[in-house]
């Protein structure tokens, strides 16, 4: 039995154009399967993405 697990993808918002960066994220997240993560890196305030989520 494989245990090993891939590590979480990472998008790193800082070097996204500002008006691609909301689809890249919930791509991101659609691509997830349950019980899976992803670290975003941002360099403002989530809170408009927050309340997307």
């Amino acid at each position: 039995m494989n245990t090993t697990t891939a590590p979480a993808p990472t998008v790193d918002l800082r070097t996204i154009a500002p008006r691609e960066r909301h689809s890249l994220v919930f791509s991101t997240f659609k691509a997830l399967l349950p019980g899976e993560a992803m670290e975003l890196i941002n360099d403002h305030n989530p809170q408009p993405l927050r309340g997307q989520f």
